[in-house]
C-alpha cells in the first residue's frame, strides 16, 4: 500500500499524500484490483514489468491510468472503477458514495456531471453492481484494456505519424553527434512515432523525432547515445541504447529487449 501510494504521488494526474480510506480498504480487505463480470474494472497496484513473463504481466492488476480518458484527476473524486461495456467510470466522491458517469463527462464541478446512478458507499455500489449484473460469458480477458492481443485486436486502434524526411534524420543524428540504429531509423521514416489505443484509453506513445508545435512529447537525448523513444501506459518511459540497439524501461540501464524490433514484437503481442 505504501508503494502503491508512492507511485501515485508521483503520478502527475493525481496530487494528494494519501488515497480515499473506502479505496485502501477495499484493497486491503477485499483484493488489489479485480475483474468483474468480463466488463468491470476495479484499479490495483501494478508491479513493475521488469523480468515478467508475458503471462505474467498479464495477470498483474489494471492501473488507474489504464482505466480511464481523464488528462488529470478530479480533486473531489477518485476514479475506483470502470465498464468496458456501458462506456462508464466510477467515482468515489469526498463523502464516501460512489457516481456511475460516462467517461468523456468527467468535470471538475459536481452539478456538470451527468450523472447515470449514485450510490451510497462503495460497498453498496459493490453489492448492486454484483447482484444486479448479468455474466456475458466469453474470455474474462475479453475487451479489457489488459488483456492478450488477441482478444483486442478489433478494440484497439493504432495511429501513425507521417513518415519522417530523411533529411530531418539526418539533421538530428548530425546534431547529437550519434547513429541511429538500422531498425529504428526504418521505423522512424516510414512511421516516426504513433499512438496505440485501447478501450481504456492510450496504451503505449511511441515519440517523433521532431517537436512538433506544442508538442510535450518528443523523442531526446538523455544521456550519451542513449534516447527516450516512448512511454508506456502506466506512465515509464523507453529507452534506446544507440550503440546497442537495447531497449530497456529504466534509468539503471537493465536491458529488457535486444533491440528496437524486440520491443516492437512484444507490444504487438500485447496490443494487435
Amino acid at each position: 500500500m505504501e508503494a502503491y501510494q508512492k507511485y501515485l504521488r508521483e503520478w502527475y494526474l493525481y496530487t494528494k499524500d494519501e488515497l480515499p480510506e473506502p479505496f485502501k480498504k477495499l484493497l486491503l480487505e477485499f483484493s488489489n484490483g479485480a475483474i468483474l463480470f468480463n466488463d468491470i474494472i476495479i484499479p490495483g497496484h501494478k508491479r513493475k514489468y521488469q523480468g515478467m513473463t508475458l503471462d505474467e504481466k498479464d495477470l498483474q492488476p489494471t492501473g488507474i491510468e489504464e482505466i480511464t480518458s481523464l488528462s488529470w484527476m478530479p480533486d473531489k473524486f477518485f476514479v475506483i472503477g470502470k465498464s468496458v461495456q456501458r462506456d462508464t467510470i466510477y467515482l468515489l466522491t469526498n463523502k464516501e458514495s460512489v457516481m456511475e458517469i460516462k467517461d468523456k463527462n468527467v468535470s471538475y464541478y459536481h452539478n456538470k456531471m451527468d450523472i447515470i446512478v449514485e450510490y451510497e458507499d462503495i460497498y453498496s455500489w459493490l453489492e448492486k453492481v454484483i447482484l444486479g449484473h448479468s455474466y456475458l460469458g466469453g474470455s474474462l480477458n475479453n475487451g479489457l484494456s489488459i488483456t492478450t492481443a488477441k482478444a483486442q485486436k478489433e478494440a484497439v486502434r493504432v495511429d501513425w505519424n507521417e513518415p519522417l524526411a530523411l533529411e530531418e534524420l539526418q539533421r538530428f543524428e548530425s546534431i547529437h553527434d550519434m547513429e541511429l540504429p538500422t531498425e529504428y531509423r526504418d521505423f522512424l521514416l516510414e512511421h516516426n512515432g504513433g499512438e496505440i489505443d485501447s478501450p481504456a484509453g492510450p496504451t503505449v506513445a511511441m515519440l517523433s523525432l521532431d517537436k512538433h508545435d506544442n508538442a510535450e512529447l518528443y523523442v531526446e537525448k538523455v544521456a550519451d547515445n542513449v534516447l527516450q523513444v516512448a512511454v508506456e501506459s502506466d506512465g515509464e518511459p523507453v529507452f534506446l541504447n544507440c550503440s546497442t540497439g537495447e531497449v530497456f524501461q529504466n534509468r539503471e540501464f537493465e536491458t529488457s529487449y535486444d533491440s528496437w524490433d524486440k520491443w516492437l514484437e512484444y507490444e504487438a503481442e500485447i496490443i494487435e
